[in-house]
């Protein structure tokens, strides 16, 4: 997250593949001054790499990020859009010394055997709908 000025409000929301919101990133929850997040699925119990202000956990190994900044008025969109610049994310392997592992092909959409997928393999709780239509068999 990028440290921003302290009158203007923004968030991460972290959300996990139950659609449960975890944490929150920014003003509400770390104040404004910004910092690097490890974002660690249920699996990880690894050391907390040098510069890393806080370890959020999810319970599910994929999450997403929603972000939001505070816009004052129209003439404050520039400096709205260079604190969008500042939200990145890195995978850890940038912050530990070992070799960074083989890229896995890029997608910008998951079809809905993919999401069903996905869920089967992560979501083990009761709280797991069903992703099937009315009358038709789970997946």
């Amino acid at each position: 997250m990028p440290k921003i000025e302290p009158n203007r409000y923004y968030t991460g929301q972290m959300v996990d593949l139950y659609t449960y919101n975890f944490a929150y990133l920014g003003t509400r929850a770390f104040g404004n001054d910004g910092g690097t997040f490890l974002i660690a699925g249920p699996g990880w119990n690894g050391a907390t790499p040098a510069g890393v202000k806080a370890v959020i956990r999810s319970e599910t190994q994929f999450a997403y990020i929603i972000f939001r900044t505070q816009l004052f008025n129209v003439a404050d969109l520039p400096k709205v859009n260079k604190i969008q610049a500042g939200y990145h994310a890195e995978p850890l392997s940038n912050f530990t010394p070992r070799p960074h592992p083989a890229s896995s092909p890029s997608s910008t959409s998951y079809s809905s055997s993919a999401r069903r997928v996905l869920l089967r393999q992560h979501c083990s709780h009761d709280s797991r709908r069903s992703t099937s239509a009315p009358g038709r068999p789970s997946t």
